[in-house]
């Protein structure tokens, strides 16, 4: 069993927490969650911690789930509190980016313009022609989006000319000699 799940997760006062037939939803300043929890958990809420308790029927499969839920209940208040943000950056020569009336409309070195839909739930603010900033409350639906945004122009080690998660290096290599 993981040892993570002993500890409880604590939270703030601005985030409520109700738990209601398998379904925990977790409220803030910046939105609700809802996450769907397996029959074999059962959750001790109170003023201001979340406890996970295994219930007795947990067979040896199941157990690796514990910690993912875990998680997932500790990303879902992080996200509810203080969005997930992920900053994009374009490198390229005429690489640009702009949000135009809610899809991503990007200039990445093709004949024509790429152009995304933004899902509901996250917002895309680009401060600059080469940044794309995406935030939201579901870190994996961030993280799933940012994905797609990078798959349009993956890294290129020889020639350079792609999208890449501010901070990321990306080695470069020599060409032919």
């Amino acid at each position: 069993m993981s040892r993570l799940i002993r500890n409880p997760i604590m939270f703030g006062e601005n985030v409520k927490i109700a738990f209601d037939k398998n379904v925990l939803t977790i409220s803030g300043v910046n939105g609700e969650s809802k996450i769907n929890i397996p029959h074999f958990i059962n959750l001790a809420v109170s003023d201001n911690s979340v406890q996970i308790l295994p219930k007795d029927d947990v067979s040896k499969a199941d157990y690796p789930m514990l910690g993912t839920m875990r998680s997932l209940i500790k990303s879902a208040i992080l996200g509810v509190n203080t969005k997930f943000v992920e900053t994009l950056d374009l490198f390229g020569t005429g690489y640009k980016a702009a949000v135009v009336e809610g899809r991503l409309e990007m200039q990445l070195g093709y004949s024509h313009p790429i152009i995304l839909d933004i899902p509901s739930e996250l917002t895309v603010v680009c401060p600059k022609p080469n940044v794309v900033e995406i935030s939201g409350i579901d870190k994996q639906q961030v993280g799933q989006f940012v994905v797609h945004v990078q798959s349009k122009r993956k890294p290129r080690p020889y020639k350079g000319g792609e999208i890449r998660r501010k901070g990321q290096f990306i080695r470069k290599k020599a060409g032919k000699r």
